[in-house]
């Protein structure tokens, strides 16, 4: 409820604009239910994938979660498929269970970032 809330006034765009600008960031990690400036939030990611990581990881990916998600925030979760794909052209990491999300976040959060790497699953 408080995401949806959140979101009708700040966007994951604003959220992600906002740590990207943020010296003190190395890693940014995001839930993502749904993404309704997709064009906007992936071409921030380009902007700012070579001074940040940035890992996420998509709600709404199997039946059940699609259901949960359509009561949880009233909107449809979009084809995986899609997301997938539009994350390894922005050189997103996606995780896909949420302990992946948090050991790939504690693994570069202790790990200096490569060079000339772009990150994609």
């Amino acid at each position: 409820m408080f995401a949806g809330l959140y979101e009708a006034m700040v966007t994951c765009s604003d959220y992600l604009e906002y740590v990207a600008g943020d010296s003190q960031s190395r890693i940014i990690i995001l839930y993502s239910e749904s993404m309704r400036e997709g064009r906007r939030f992936f071409e921030t990611v380009k902007t700012n994938q070579q001074d940040k990581t940035v890992i996420v990881l998509k709600g709404g990916r199997t039946e059940a979660g699609k259901a949960a998600l359509a009561s949880h925030t009233g909107s449809m979760s979009g084809e995986v498929t899609v997301f997938r794909a539009a994350c390894r052209q922005a050189g997103l990491l996606e995780a896909k269970v949420p302990s992946e999300l948090l050991d790939l976040s504690a693994g570069f959060s202790s790990l200096p970032l490569p060079g000339d790497t772009v990150w994609a699953s």
